[in-house]
């Protein structure tokens, strides 16, 4: 059920604007990914409020440039 709960959350953001990365990726385990936005506090707390765990500052994840050839927007 927590699985259905991360892929409806994550259409939801990606159909609303919110870039995911990695979210093409047929056997991801969603035990964490990044989510861009421009406002990552009431991200946080629509995110959490809905059901989904969501953390901010997570010291784990690094930024990583795009490949060349894409035209990513720097976050």
């Amino acid at each position: 059920m927590q699985v259905k709960k991360l892929r409806d959350a994550q259409d939801q953001l990606t159909k609303n604007g919110v870039m995911v990365p990695g979210r093409a990726i047929p056997n991801r385990a969603f035990w964490l990914y990044p989510i861009i936005t421009e406002n990552p506090k009431l991200a946080f707390e629509i995110l959490n409020k809905r059901g989904v765990d969501a953390y901010l500052g997570a010291t784990q994840l690094d930024l990583v440039e795009s490949p060349i050839g894409f035209n990513y927007k720097y976050p």
